[in-house]
């Protein structure tokens, strides 16, 4: 099975984008997962913290209390995957929600692979005569 097999059926995707995302860059998100028919919904929290700074700086009680008030607020809107376009989130939920929250069972994927996945099951391909040329930067928390 597949990531983007993840999104027909039943479980219900919820799109967390990072605390500094722009308006833009979050129209920008809205409009590729419509163009590749990626279901989800928006998480409507401006104030959305993920306990991240504070377990940075060693306050794991804190932490732990963000953790599991989102787990709770995402339980109760029964979420089954996270979509995360940051990388500090990503570590955050993928990394230590299972070791801060008891029974953490929502699966996390990062949005780069869920693109990946959703171009090659549409088959899109970028061919013609006008290619540009991109990079992307895997931030050390993708890569491990």
């Amino acid at each position: 099975m597949g990531i983007f097999d993840f999104f027909s059926g039943s479980p219900k995707a919820v799109y967390i984008s990072s605390e500094n995302s722009s308006s833009e860059e979050l129209e920008n998100y809205k409009e590729i997962f419509k163009i590749l028919k990626i279901s989800y919904s928006l998480l409507e929290n401006p104030n959305f913290k993920s306990g991240y700074c504070e377990l940075m700086v060693g306050n794991r009680k804190k932490a732990r209390a963000i953790a599991r008030k989102n787990f709770e607020l995402l339980k109760e809107s029964s979420v089954d995957i996270i979509l995360v376009n940051d990388s500090s989130l990503f570590y955050m939920l993928k990394k230590w929600y299972p070791k801060l929250v008891l029974n953490f069972d929502i699966e996390v994927i990062h949005v780069s692979l869920v693109i990946l996945e959703a171009l090659k099951k549409r088959g899109i391909r970028f061919d013609g005569e006008e290619r540009e040329s991109f990079c992307y930067h895997d931030p050390c928390y993708l890569g491990r």
